[in-house]
């Protein structure tokens, strides 16, 4: 049996400060820190995201979505009609579904319905303001078929447990060397991307994925 390996980061929202990092389960065995140089594939991670967008744009938690099976068809890089269809983990339907519950069950196909009524084009825009780079232009990415590091995702989810404002994180605080008269402070750095009130519905909304859904 292969060992088993992992990663953990503890980063303040609100100020950007790394409070814990552990990069792997012994460094003298690896020195790859599968905190900022790991890439996986966050699947359900980014769908936050996605409501959040369409949050924005004026839906609301009661908003109805299709929790149906559908089938896509899309051409691949060698420009061959190939056909796409998503699942629920569950492999089951919920049928119509309020936005607020699509989100804390973490359904795919109500998540599909949502990005595709709204348009992909919309929603790839303000994620690459939102930081999200290398996104993949198609509806698999609203699945999480986006790869990314720890680091990088937990940045990204500062802009909603920040109520709006994304924190880069700090591993250094304060440099000090009084031989070289060397005296740093990093501040922190944050942009604002999302209204507090906006993201404010998002936070509410992800409590009942720990109370109820798949938390």
């Amino acid at each position: 049996i292969k060992e088993f390996n992992g990663a953990m980061l503890v980063l303040n929202p609100h100020t950007g400060e790394v409070l814990a990092m552990v990069g792997g389960v012994d460094y003298k065995k690896s020195q790859f820190n599968r905190v900022t140089q790991g890439k996986r594939q966050i699947g359900s991670n980014i769908k936050p995201f996605f409501y959040q967008i369409a949050l924005n744009m004026g839906y609301s938690g009661a908003t109805i979505l299709f929790d149906i099976q559908k089938t896509f068809s899309y051409q691949n890089e060698e420009g061959e009609e190939q056909k796409w269809k998503p699942q629920n983990y569950s492999h089951n339907v919920k049928g119509l579904i309020p936005m607020r519950e699509a989100l804390y069950r973490s359904r795919n196909l109500a998540t599909i319905d949502l990005v595709d009524k709204l348009g992909f084009r919309h929603f790839y825009k303000v994620l690459k303001k939102y930081g999200f780079k290398d996104l993949k232009n198609n509806l698999s990415s609203a699945l999480g078929s986006y790869s990314t590091t720890m680091w990088k995702l937990a940045g990204h989810y500062t802009i909603i447990s920040n109520y709006g404002k994304k924190e880069k994180g700090r591993l250094v605080l304060h440099l000090t060397n009084e031989k070289k008269g060397l005296d740093v402070t990093f501040l922190k750095k944050e942009d604002e991307l999302i209204p507090p009130y906006q993201a404010y519905l998002m936070t509410y909304i992800l409590k009942d994925v720990v109370k109820e859904g798949t938390g």
